[in-house]
Order: structure tokens, then C-alpha cells, then sequence
């Protein structure tokens, strides 16, 4: 590791030999072995490093949110390293994965950090290499070689990341709360199904939908809406009703999971104006059908898992539980008992979610 440590820092991009040069590392929320060896590497290349926690988005776009000339991004899920430089790099336009290998077993943090700085420093410096000209071919082979480089003596082993700086290596430790650029909105929508537990109301139909817009890095502000597609009826031998209901909501959710992993799972809860309405059918003549609309509060909580099939798209599955405060009531002539809509009121959904840097 000291050999290629050394290879390493004897050979760095222009940028970092006049202090220049900024490179952002998007870790799993906490100070992992491969972020903290990605980390020392960097710092002994003489780069200043932003370690930041997982953000959800385009990894370009945060980079360059932040001023970095590159990126690094932890993923466990993936035993890897994906490593972004700019458009302009000869290698390739779009982040690579750099994947642990078999023979990191004994090692797997520190040699999966080696080659992707490897990788990065190979990139970087292509970049600062100038385009040869045929009169610059032909100088360079009349002019007499260089003398070699003088020898550079061997790092000692680089210290663990700390919140201090100095005038050539640099680590900043991001601030917990994203700024404005790194603010993401999720937008969502699923068909769901609506029952009624012991109310002797059937099954409905509904669509769950709503934004969730982050506010840390675990908290969000979350929108809910849901609205009737199939109503729920109750049948007895006077006839029918159809009911159905509109909610929209307004409360928090928090994340399970660090992000940027490839499943998300999260919990909320919150408190929802609802409006039932009700439309009565009557099948004999002494009896008269109504119709009407109830308003009543559903205070409620809520459960969804995503899995980020195609980034930033995603396959959600949602769970609502409410209670519907006051009670509403259904009552039909000829039925022995009356019905009771909302208590409790479940809903299950499978749909998509798209997150908005």
C-alpha cells in the first residue's frame, strides 16, 4: 500500500499541486472504512475533500452544485465506488462503478479506495495533459530528454479525516441540513385499495398520491392526497348506497434508510381533511334515496417502501391507516345495525415515485 501510495502522490493533476483542487465524497451518512480511506488517499494528493452524507439526485448535479472537479459516491448496496469527473473527460461521459474484486477479501476497504483513486487520478490528469501538435511531436525529439525527477521520499501513513485544515489538504465535513441545491422533492402516485374493517361497507377504490420535500437529512414535509375512483357500497333490502371519500393531508415522514441506497423505506403520520359523500338508492317505494356530503377530520399514519428501479423513478408500495374523527354514520332503512365508515379506514397501494432534485 506504501508503494502505491507513494505512486500515487508522486503523480497528481496540476490542480492539486497549486491546492486547487476540490473533490466531493458522498459517504452513507456515517464515517465508513472505504470513506475514510478514500479520504486520507485524497488528503495525501495534497486535495481538498467535502465529505458529505448521502444525498439523493444526479451525482454530476451535486458535484457541481458544490464547486468539486469530481465525485466520489459510496454504495454498500453495491460492494462499490462510483466515481463522476467532468463531460469533458476522454474516458466517459457518465459515472463509473468501481466494484470490489475477489482478491480485496482480505482488505476490501482500503484496496477497493486505492483503486478508485487510482481511477480518478488517471482521469484527472488525462485532462490536464495539452494536445500534441506534429511541431511539438518534432521538438520533442530533437530536444534532449529531461534529467529524471528528483526522488521523492515515502509518506508516512496518512492521518484519519478530521474537521481541521491547513494550506494544502483540507477535509469538510458537510453540514447535516441540504442546502436549497440539494433540497429533493418526491412526487407519487399509487391505486389503492380501500377497506372499511367490520363496517359493512365493500371494498373501494382510490389513488394515492402526494409530495414529500426533504428538509434533513432524515426529515420531510409530506402531502398527501387521496382521492375516490371506485365507491364503497353498502347494500340492504331497501336498497343502496355508494360512498366514497376525499382526504388531503398535510404532515411528516422521516426515513428508515440512509439515501442512496437502492430501497428507501419511511414512516409518517399526519392529520387530513376529508369529505364523504353519499348517494342512496332506494329499491321500494316507501323508502326515499338521499345524497349528501359529511366533512369529518382523518388523522392518520402511513408506512411505504420504494425500490429506485430506473433512478429517479422508483416502485412504491404504500400502507395508510386513519380514524375518522367524529364518527360518520350510515344509516339505511331495514338494516339491523348501522355502519360506520372510517373507523378505521385502511388503504393499500403499488405504484411509481419520481424524485425531483
Amino acid at each position: 500500500m506504501a508503494a502505491l501510495s507513494l505512486l500515487l502522490a508522486g503523480i497528481v493533476p496540476a490542480e492539486a499541486q497549486a491546492g486547487e483542487m476540490r473533490v466531493l465524497v458522498v459517504s452513507t451518512g456515517s464515517i465508513d472504512p472505504v470513506t475514510a480511506h478514500l479520504t486520507s488517499e485524497l488528503i495525501s494528493m495534497g486535495i481538498t475533500v467535502e465529505v458529505t452524507p448521502a444525498l439523493t439526485g444526479d451525482l454530476a448535479e451535486i458535484a457541481r452544485a458544490r464547486g468539486a472537479r469530481a465525485a466520489l459516491e459510496v454504495l454498500p448496496s453495491q460492494r462499490g465506488v462510483r466515481l463522476w469527473v467532468p463531460n469533458d473527460a476522454p474516458a466517459s461521459a457518465s459515472p463509473r462503478l468501481i466494484e470490489r474484486q475477489d482478491g480485496d477479501s482480505a482488505e476490501p476497504a482500503p484496496a477497493l479506495a486505492l483503486r478508485a483513486v487510482e481511477l480518478l487520478r488517471a482521469r484527472l490528469v488525462a485532462l490536464d495533459l495539452p494536445a500534441k501538435t506534429p511541431d511539438s511531436d518534432a521538438t520533442e525529439a530533437s530536444s534532449p530528454a529531461p534529467p529524471p525527477p528528483p526522488s521523492t521520499p515515502a509518506p508516512t501513513a496518512p492521518a484519519a479525516p478530521s474537521t481541521t485544515s491547513s494550506a494544502s489538504t483540507t477535509v469538510i465535513i458537510a453540514d447535516s441540513p441540504p442546502s436549497r441545491s440539494t433540497r429533493v422533492l418526491t412526487l407519487h402516485i399509487s391505486p389503492a385499495i380501500i377497506a372499511h374493517p367490520d363496517s359493512g361497507l365493500s371494498l373501494g377504490g382510490a389513488a394515492i398520491g402526494g409530495a414529500r420535500l426533504t428538509l434533513s437529512s432524515r426529515f420531510c414535509a409530506d402531502l398527501l392526497v387521496l382521492a375516490p375512483v371506485v365507491p364503497a357500497t353498502l347494500t340492504a333490502p331497501s336498497g343502496r348506497v355508494r360512498i366514497s371519500a376525499t382526504s388531503i393531508g398535510l404532515g411528516g415522514w422521516i426515513d428508515l434508510l440512509d439515501r442512496g441506497l437502492p430501497i428507501a423505506a419511511g414512516i409518517g403520520a399526519g392529520l387530513a381533511a376529508s369529505f364523504m359523500g353519499y348517494d342512496a338508492e332506494a329499491t321500494t317505494r316507501n323508502v326515499v334515496g338521499q345524497d349528501g356530503t359529511v366533512a369529518f377530520a382523518l388523522p392518520y399514519s402511513r408506512l411505504a417502501f420504494a425500490w429506485h428501479a430506473l433512478p429517479p423513478v422508483g416502485i412504491r408500495a404504500d400502507a395508510l391507516v386513519g380514524i375518522a374523527a367524529p364518527r360518520p354514520v350510515i344509516r339505511v332503512e331495514g338494516q339491523t345495525s348501522d355502519a360506520v365508515f372510517g373507523r378505521p379506514l385502511l388503504a393499500l397501494g403499488l405504484g411509481i415515485q419520481v424524485s425531483i432534485p
